[in-house]
């Protein structure tokens, strides 16, 4: 398998995690890196050894070597950048949000079926192999009565929030806040192991600079309730539990399902469920994942493989814009 030319967008912690994951796969090769910056691109690109750096975006998607851009600016500047590189034929893989909306999504799918190209959105979690035993041990639970998927974990930037500052992240400017930073791993989770809710449901709590802090999402299936627990100004240590007819299922962690459990609902007895280790840069199945659909991307299996990652981003977008109405958050260029 032919190694695939890398291009980023972006020089966060994140861009860093992701570059280590494609490397590890063997199939990628880093080319060239995008900043605004000339100085912090070159910074960053210099640990990777000798990487080009371009300061103009549309040279920086149009130049030739590159296969596959990945993307991880600010949450607002995602649709943009992804159709730029789209039109210039290039495959690309865009952090989540990767659009503000389900219109924006399906206009990029349309693009990129037009350029002969894939997108997809970089939801870690649904690469992970323990997703389908999680998937297995669900469908062992009898009638669902109802489950709980917290997220919460406090932000270093939200310090800078209480000394009157608006970061990225905090901001209506590019996007951020609670639900779109944490809420879209368990609204991912929910849908992949339990497809779309009839209802949906959003209390959210505003901070200073008019994003949501701290919020309850629920969402309503047909027979029971699933309750997400997400904020960037708190931090919270409970697990995700799955309530059945005999047994909980409780999880480690939504994003990251490395360990699992079950509990016996009348004598607390408890049984751990085997799951496979997974890689210590858990990014690394999704960049093998993209990488081995661009290759195959003729083929019937990663045809269907595609349609059914760009439905569940579909979804998960349009729950997210349903949320965020209801919480009356409008970002300003929605405005």
């Amino acid at each position: 398998m032919e190694k695939l030319e890398l291009g980023t967008i972006g020089t966060s912690w994140i861009t860093d995690s992701f570059i280590d994951a494609a490397l590890a796969t063997g199939l990628y090769n880093l080319k060239r890196v995008y900043s605004r910056n000339q100085k912090n691109g070159e910074a960053f690109a210099n640990k990777y050894g000798e990487v080009a750096v371009d300061t103009n975006l549309e040279n920086f998607v149009k130049n030739e070597e590159l296969d596959v851009i990945y993307i991880a600016s600010p949450n607002s500047l995602h649709y943009e950048q992804a159709l730029l590189a789209i039109q210039a034929k290039k495959h690309v893989i865009v952090e989540k949000p990767a659009t503000i909306n389900p219109e924006q999504w399906d206009e990029l799918l349309k693009v990129a079926e037009k350029m002969d190209v894939l997108i997809v959105e970089a939801a870690k979690h649904m690469h992970l192999p323990n997703l389908e035993i999680i998937r297995k041990e669900i469908d062992k639970l009898g009638e669902i009565r109802g489950a709980v998927f917290p997220y919460v974990r406090y932000s270093s930037r939200y310090d800078n929030v209480l000394a009157g500052e608006e970061p990225n992240v905090f901001s209506l400017d590019f996007a951020g806040g609670a639900l779109m930073d944490l809420g879209i791993y368990p609204i991912y989770t929910a849908v992949a192991l339990f497809g779309e809710p009839n209802k949906s449901y959003y209390f959210a709590r505003k901070i200073a600079t008019g994003v949501d802090g701290i919020g309850t999402i629920i969402l309503r299936y047909e027979d029971f309730d699933l309750t997400i627990i997400v904020g960037k100004n708190a931090t919270s240590s409970a697990e995700v539990e799955i309530y059945g007819e005999d047994e909980t299922l409780i999880i480690d962690h939504v994003a990251q399902l490395s360990n699992a459990r079950l509990l016996d609902i009348r004598n607390f007895s408890q049984r751990e469920i085997e799951l496979g280790k997974a890689k210590e840069n858990d990014m690394f199945y999704e960049a093998e994942a993209f990488a081995k659909m661009i290759s195959n991307r003729k083929s019937e299996k990663t045809k269907i493989k595609y349609q059914e990652l760009s439905e569940l981003a579909r979804i998960v977008s349009k729950l997210l814009k349903e949320l965020r109405a209801q919480a009356a958050i409008v970002f300003t260029n929605e405005q």
